[in-house]
C-alpha cells in the first residue's frame, strides 16, 4: 500500500538533517511518516512526506562480550540476526525477519516471547530526536534515573512512533538456540482444543495459528541447553493434525512463511491491506469464539482476508506494566485481523474494512486489548485503538507528547 501512495516526497536524512527536519516540520504541515528498516503500510501516504532512515542509520556494533548489540534503525531484523549469528548470539524477532526497528519499539512480540520476553524488555538504551528537535540518549532505569527520565523511557517503550524518531537502539542479546517447528493444518474444533492445551505447554513452546480457507498452525519449540522433550507431538497427534513440516532450524530467520498453507486459492491481483492486533488473556472459551467467527470467515469480502493469532504470556507477565507503554502484560494471545482488497478499488476497501470491524466486535469481549504495531490515524477507529492499547496511561502519553512533540510533527495521539 505504501508503494502505491502518491507521496509528496521522500527524504533520506543523516543525523544533522534529521535535527533540522524535525525542528521545521514538513512543507505541507502534515506529520512526518517514518520508514525504519522494515516494511509497513504507513511509511508513506498520499500527499505526505516520508523520512527514510534506511540509507543513513545503519550502525551495528556488538559489544566485546557479545552481551549487547547497538543497531541503527535503518536495519532490518534479518540484517541484525545475520551479524549476531556470526558470534553465536541472537535477539527474539517476530514471525518475519523483514521487519525493522518499528517491530522492536512497538513491543516486539515473537514466537519466543513466552521464554525470552518482549523485544522492549531487552532494550537497555535508546538514542534519537524528540519531535521538537531535541536529541536524547536514555538508558534503562537505574539508581541515578530521574522520574522524568523514567517517564520518557516508559513512553518510548511501546509508543515511540508518536514521540520521537529513534536512530539507535541497544539490546541485550541471547545465545542462539535451535528451534524445532511443526507446520501443518487442523480443523476448527481441533484448533480450540489445541489452544487450550498450548496454554499449559512449557514456556519455551508456543502456538501460532492462521485462518483463511483453512486453519494453519505453526508450533515453535525453543530447544534450550537442557534439550528437554516437548509435549507437542503427542498433542498434535491426538488431534489428527496434518503436519506438512517437522524440522529443526538454526534461528528465526528460517521460520516458514506464516499463512502460506492457509490459502487454497491462487490470488495474483495486487492488494492493499490494513491490520488490527488484539490482546487477550488465557482461559477464554475459544470453541465459542471460533464458532462465532465461522460465518464472518465464510463471508469475508476478499479471499486474502484473514484472522490469525500468536501466543505470548510466560515471562512477559513478569515485567511491571507501569515500566513501559505495553500495559497488557497479562495477555496470553495476540489475535490479528487482516482486511485486504484489490488495489485501487475503493468500494472493495470499504467492504473489507467493515468486515474487519465486525470481526473486531466479535472478538472484543475475549480480547479487549490492542497491540498497536500498526498505526491508523487515517481511519475512524484510531481513537478507539489508542484507548484499548494504552488504557489509563494514554493521558500520561498525551501529556508527554505535548512536551516532546508540541507541533505534532509525528503521528497524532
Amino acid at each position: 500500500m505504501a508503494e502505491d501512495a502518491l507521496v509528496a516526497g521522500v527524504l533520506e536524512p543523516l543525523e544533522n538533517d534529521l535535527l533540522y527536519l524535525l525542528r521545521h516540520g514538513t512543507p505541507s504541515g502534515t506529520p512526518w511518516l517514518i520508514c525504519s528498516g522494515g516494511t509497513t503500510s504507513r511509511c508513506a501516504a498520499p500527499a505526505a512526506w516520508t523520512l527514510d532512515l534506511r540509507p543513513g542509520f545503519r550502525t551495528l556494533q556488538i559489544s566485546a562480550d557479545h552481551a549487547t548489540v547497538r543497531i541503527g534503525t535503518g536495519l532490518s531484523m534479518a540484517q541484525v540476526l545475520q551479524a549476531l549469528s556470526n558470534v553465536g548470539r541472537s535477539i527474539p524477532i517476530g514471525l518475519s525477519s523483514l521487519t525493522g526497528a518499528g517491530y522492536l519499539l512497538t513491543g516486539g512480540l515473537s514466537p519466543l516471547s513466552r521464554s525470552l520476553g518482549l523485544a522492549i524488555d531487552r532494550i537497555v538504551a535508546i538514542d534519537g530526536i524528540w519531535g521538537c528537535g531535541e536529541p536524547f540518549h536514555l538508558e534503562k532505569k537505574h539508581r541515578s534515573s530521574t522520574p522524568e527520565q523514567q517517564r520518557r523511557w516508559r513512553g518510548l517503550l511501546g509508543a515511540a512512533p508518536f514521540l520521537a524518531v529513534v536512530t539507535e537502539i541497544t539490546l541485550k542479546t541471547v545465545p542462539v538456540d535451535s528451534l524445532e517447528i511443526w507446520h501443518g493444518r487442523v480443523g476448527l474444533k481441533e484448533l480450540a482444543r489445541l489452544i487450550h492445551q498450548a496454554e499449559n505447554w512449557p514456556e519455551n513452546v508456543t502456538l501460532q495459528w492462521f485462518w483463511r480457507d483453512a486453519v494453519e498452525i505453526l508450533v515453535v519449540h525453543r530447544i534450550t541447553f537442557n534439550n528437554e522433550s516437548s509435549p507437542v507431538w503427542q498433542d498434535l497427534e491426538s488431534l489428527g493434525t496434518v503436519v506438512f513440516e517437522h524440522r529443526q532450524i538454526s534461528d528465526s530467520r528460517y521460520l516458514p512463511q506464516f499463512g502460506s498453507i492457509a490459502m487454497e486459492r491462487c490470488v495474483s491481483t495486487r492488494r492493499h491491506s490494513e491490520v488490527v492486533g488484539l490482546l487477550g488473556p488465557a482461559g477464554v472459551d475459544w470453541n465459542k469464539w471460533l464458532q462465532d467467527l465461522q460465518l464472518l470467515m465464510y463471508h469475508r469480502p476478499d479471499p486474502v482476508c484473514a484472522v490469525a493469532a500468536q501466543q505470548i504470556g510466560g515471562v512477559c507477565r513478569l515485567q511491571p506494566f507501569e515500566e513501559s507503554s505495553f500495559i497488557h502484560r497479562s495477555s496470553e494471545w495476540k489475535p490479528w485481523i487482516t482486511a485486504t482488497w484489490k488495489a485501487g478499488d475503493e468500494t472493495a476497501r470499504q467492504r473489507s474494512l467493515t468486515w474487519l470491524e465486525n470481526v473486531w466486535k466479535c472478538l472484543s469481549s475475549a480480547c479487549p486489548g490492542v497491540h498497536l504495531a500498526q498505526l491508523h490515524p487515517h481511519l475512524t477507529w484510531h481513537r478507539q485503538e489508542l484507548n484499548a492499547a494504552f488504557g489509563p496511561w494514554l493521558a500520561g502519553l498525551r501529556n508527554l507528547k505535548a512536551e516532546v512533540d508540541p507541533r505534532g510533527v509525528l503521528p497524532p495521539l
